[in-house]
């Protein structure tokens, strides 16, 4: 029975199987239960859905930051992920690593499960507050197929995102529930903690809610429980503010943002009016929304944004659900529309979460079309045809991140002048051995951004790779005058003056390197290089020992260490690491004859043919190998 308005302010709601008081923890799950009987095939239809648009994708290979999580060993040691204020969405990587270290599909699955399972919570939320399903249905529908979701479900680590999301969607229709059981409550403030150690842009709940309790004209009388949410806020954002200027440090070292405030005036017009672009006109996509803005789109930008907020002014008198789901979508992107430079001002991913907001108010006026006789056929007619073009556009967008080459050529497409976008094109034309046009591609970006010290390094390497020193050189300190933290410039300066013969100058790049980056294994081999080629033979040792505690697989120190205790007349240690060399690498033959040569000198003819004679099998044609073979069984004969 409904009760009294007067008497507890509870507002007369249907009595339907959600809406009556939950008795115990059976009745909550049997009412969830029903729940989905009830929804069956809409969920089963979006869930379908999902899965034909993101199932191809499962096995794309790792794209731009994937590298620093996929395969790293940190996430075999649970302990790892409790260092990080993000700790939760540590822990799927942990578990990801666990399942296949080296693989994708595992880590990807979980972002399609979190987008999977978010478009549900949609629909549950958005039909609880309209208590329409065809407005659930259309949103959720929206949610799941948009083009502008890819970059929080198909970039594994943008998939924090659909994580996040997820967490706080949970909490959101929790809170719409609360008042049916004390338990359901905690559900709620428990998912908000949950999303706020995964990510801290979660840290926007307490305001999304306060705004929802305003715009229904409930904060007065509901503004205690919002308490909890709003405490965890304060807990957290001091946490994160200490880190804060860690991230504008990295930034503007390992981004090359140059330091700065960025003009709010310009920068929320502009993102706000660059995601409903991207949300009505599902075309343009990009990894990068880096560009210069004239004066005449700065001035369209503003204008279209004031006619947003008096739209949003419009629904505040006039319908408020509508105007909880507009301010829904630009209060979420608050935690990207500082003037601090801690973020993008532009990103796919930033706006998974309030793109909700969007669809609900397209999703509504479609409703009201097909509400009525004359416009049902139509309305449904231009929904079908909205959603086979979305669907196509997300197919083939997804495309775009088959491969990490693949996204960076599609982000040169969509964004010329990105000084990014630029540069990692570059990487793939260098990639494939393309220098010209890989030159061409780091200078546009140095021109574009001077700051951008990685373009200048990475031309540094193309020089390196085709054999000019000079042009090198002067790339690498260029990029370190610029930025003097990378340590791989210096290792690749002592590489080139080892050319050149320069070996005590090479050996100071070396040390500054490892000063800046201990974990530097090509400052170790190139050091161990320096000292061998100075008959520094014992100090040349330990650096290539050093080398091999970071990488145990590389076959070249161990094969540079036999060629050193062969020197110094020891045929016992120089045989153990030719042979560690050939476990390593089994296909160069330079490693068979020289092994082949220590046997020899020691007298032990028959192990040396034996050897050349895998060599040969190598290499049929290579005559030192023949004569080789044909002195060592002449020596037999004897």
């Amino acid at each position: 029975m409904a009760r009294d308005k007067k008497k507890d302010h509870i507002k007369v709601i249907p009595q339907e199987i959600n809406e009556v008081v939950i008795t115990g923890w059976n009745d909550f799950v049997t009412r969830i239960f029903h729940w989905f009987l009830q929804n069956a095939g809409p969920l089963t239809f979006l869930i379908v859905l999902g899965l034909l648009l993101y199932g191809f994708t499962i096995g794309y290979g790792a794209s731009s930051d994937d590298t620093s999580v996929v395969g790293i060993p940190l996430y075999k040691d649970i302990a790892y992920s409790f260092t990080r204020l993000d700790f939760f969405r540590q822990l799927t990587y942990v578990l990801s690593y666990s399942i296949s270290p080296n693989t994708t599909w595992n880590y990807r699955i979980f972002n399609i499960l979190f987008h999977l399972s978010s478009t549900i919570l949609v629909f549950a939320i958005i039909k609880k507050i309209s208590k329409r399903k065809i407005i659930a249905f259309f949103s959720a529908i929206l949610f799941i197929i948009h083009p502008i979701m890819i970059e929080s479900v198909t970039w594994i680590t943008g998939g924090v995102y659909a994580q996040f999301s997820f967490y706080l969607y949970l909490s959101f229709l929790c809170y719409l529930y609360r008042k049916l059981d004390i338990r359901i409550y905690f559900i709620s403030i428990l998912s908000a903690g949950f999303a706020t150690v995964t990510s801290e842009k979660a840290l926007v709940l307490p305001i999304l809610f306060t705004i929802y309790e305003y715009s229904l004209g409930n904060l007065k009388k509901n503004w205690k429980d919002l308490v909890p949410y709003w405490s965890i806020f304060f807990v957290f954002i001091t946490l994160y503010v200490m880190k804060l200027n860690t991230r504008i440090v990295d930034y503007n070292t390992k981004i090359y943002i140059p330091k700065g405030y960025d003009n709010i005036f310009f920068k929320i017009p502009y993102a706000v009016t660059a995601y409903l672009e991207r949300i009505f006109i599902p075309d343009g996509y990009s990894f990068y929304y880096e560009r210069q803005v004239q004066l005449q789109e700065q001035a369209i930008r503003a204008i279209s944004f004031i006619i947003f907020l008096a739209l949003s002014i419009y629904w505040f008198f006039r319908n408020r659900m509508l105007f909880f789901f507009s301010m829904f979508f630009l209060f979420s992107l608050s935690p990207f529309l500082s003037p601090l430079r801690i973020s993008a001002t532009v990103a796919e991913r930033y706006v998974y979460v309030g793109s909700l907001g969007i669809y609900t108010i397209v999703a509504y006026y479609f409703a009201m079309f097909f509400d009525k006789k004359k416009y049902k056929e139509g309305a449904i007619l231009i929904f079908i045809m909205i959603v086979v073009v979305l669907s196509c556009r997300t197919v083939m967008r997804n495309r775009d991140w088959k491969t990490e080459d693949d996204l960076w050529l599609s982000a040169l497409q969509t964004a010329p002048d990105s000084s990014f976008a630029l540069n990692n094109a570059g990487n793939v034309y260098a990639k494939r051995r393309d220098f010209k046009t890989a030159e061409q591609m780091f200078l546009r970006s140095a021109k574009i951004n001077p700051g951008n010290a990685s373009a200048i390094f990475n031309l540094g390497i193309i020089y390196q790779e085709a054999k000019l020193v000079e042009p090198a050189l002067n790339a690498y300190k260029q990029a370190l005058k610029i930025d003097p933290t990378v340590a791989r410039a210096y290792v690749n300066i002592g590489v080139l003056l080892n050319s050149t013969e320069k070996y005590s100058e090479a050996i100071q790049n070396f040390e500054t390197a490892l000063k800046l980056s201990s974990n530097e294994v090509n400052a170790y081999a190139g050091m161990a290089d320096s000292y061998r080629a100075l008959k520094e033979y014992d100090k040349s040792i330990i650096y290539y020992q050093k080398s091999l505690s970071y990488n145990p697989n590389s076959w070249l120190p161990y094969y540079f260490m036999a060629e050193i205790y062969a020197i110094k007349k020891n045929p016992k240690l120089a045989e153990e690491n030719y042979l560690n060399a050939l476990q390593r690498e089994q296909k160069v033959v330079q490693i068979y004859t020289s092994l082949a040569r220590l046997y020899a000198n020691t007298g032990n003819y028959e192990k040396a043919l034996n050897v050349l004679l895998k060599a040969q099998i190598l290499d049929p044609n290579n005559q030192a190998v023949k004569t080789g073979i044909s002195s060592l069984q002449q020596e037999l004969k004897k």
